[in-house]
């Protein structure tokens, strides 16, 4: 025997006389505080039940290690994406729930479905399991959590490697997710308040909007993220999950019906001069009937982030005589217009073609309509304004297509 334990079963005492020929069954139990982690020897088992047909020479050790998930136990939240070019097929979200004994309770989000399973850790922090999708191939999920140095942060990989070798569509992707900080009166979240983000185009992209997508986001004293935004087409998205304790937010938002999803892992750095977090994000559209871009596309951009305080006194943000600025979007041509920026978040208007612009103090959103010089028609956009960096961006959405808007100073 390893560890502390016992073992019960006719013969399972130390220095029995045991029958060369005849079945056995012994079981194992764990001390308080320790966990049953296998046999060994001649005969190899996981179960904490063994049952065998005794020969010669034959040796059994029983294995008990101690418990260390208690430092451990709680809810972890992450993603699953290859880091080097992420697709929809093989990314997603995941939350795990974790015990005090190794088992959870777990929860994959991908392709517009959840998938739920459950299992048990060895007491070295290792698992191996299969998620069941119905109607699909099932997936392999090996995961580790480093009880001893880090036992907040799990790691690991999903992958469909396991299907038979005439499948043509492999992936793998690395899968890292965390368990939050315990938070209360005295020890808030430093990240807490409120933020803004923009979602910049992709430039290289010839399919995607021509448009920024945007959104607020707030971070609860508790480590608790809520995000509200639209995409350049605008799809709305949300999601609620928790950041982690190095500031990383696990970004994955399924879309379109399953038909699409938008994924990032999120860095916060409040150091930065022009934004307090971002991160390379990936947006994927498949082929559907939509009214805009229903051919699809998949685009790299960015996440961008800046902390939003409403103020009291003074513009929303740090300009006073602007430049709005309109491109794509079916316009006849791109144009700008001159503003000066009110201290209720409005504008005037000093450019000849009509624009009307509010900011929201409240939230750091903006919205307004412009007509294009020359034209009778009028364009509604919408977008937000990022406070670090004293400018703003958004879409109007043109006939089939997005185009973008861009607020920011006039030299």
């Amino acid at each position: 025997m390893v560890g502390n334990g016992t073992v019960t079963g006719f013969g399972a005492v130390n220095g029995a006389q045991l029958e060369v020929g005849r079945g056995y069954t012994f079981v194992a139990k764990p001390a308080l505080n320790w966990l049953f982690a296998g046999w060994t020897g001649t005969v190899h088992e996981i179960s904490p039940t063994i049952s065998f047909l005794l020969e010669s020479n034959t040796a059994i050790t029983v294995l008990f290690a101690s418990n260390q998930f208690p430092h451990a136990k709680g809810t972890y939240y992450g993603l699953f994406l290859d880091p080097a070019l992420a697709d929809q097929q093989s990314s997603g979200g995941l939350k795990l729930t974790l015990s005090d004994r190794g088992s959870y309770s777990a929860q994959m989000q991908m392709n517009g479905r959840t998938h739920r399973f459950t299992g048990s850790f060895s007491p070295d922090g290792g698992e191996t399991n299969f998620v069941e999708r119905v109607g699909t191939n099932d997936l392999l999920i090996r995961m580790a959590i480093d009880l001893l140095n880090e036992p907040g942060h799990l790691v690991g990989i999903v992958t469909n490697y396991f299907v038979n070798s005439t499948e043509t569509n492999l992936w793998r992707a690395d899968l890292e997710a965390n368990r939050p900080l315990p938070r209360n009166a005295q020890n808030p979240s430093a990240l807490a308040g409120k933020y803004t983000l923009v979602i910049p185009t992709d430039s290289g992209s010839s399919e995607g909007p021509g448009g920024d997508g945007f959104g607020t986001m707030s971070v609860s004293t508790q480590d608790r993220i809520s995000l509200a935004g639209t995409l350049a087409d605008g799809t709305k998205v949300s999601q609620s999950t928790l950041v982690s304790p190095a500031g990383r937010w696990p970004l994955y938002v399924p879309l379109h019906r399953g038909k699409g999803a938008f994924v990032s892992w999120v860095e916060f750095d409040t150091n930065v001069v022009e934004s307090d977090f971002g991160g390379n994000a990936s947006w994927f559209k498949q082929t559907q009937s939509a009214q805009f871009y229903p051919g699809g596309f998949t685009n790299r951009t960015q996440v961008v982030g800046s902390r939003f305080v409403a103020p009291t006194t003074g513009n929303v943000i740090d300009l006073a005589e602007g430049l709005a600025s309109f491109t794509g979007g079916n316009l006849p041509a791109d144009f700008s217009n001159n503003f000066t920026l009110n201290l209720n978040g409005s504008i005037e208007n000093n450019s000849d073609n009509r624009l009307a612009l509010t900011i929201n103090r409240t939230s750091g959103l903006f919205t307004g309509s412009v007509t294009p010089p020359g034209e009778t028609f009028s364009i509604p956009f919408k977008g937000a304004v990022l406070q670090k960096q004293a400018a703003g961006s958004g879409f109007f959405l043109n006939s089939s297509l997005s185009g973008r808007v861009v607020l920011e100073g006039r030299d």
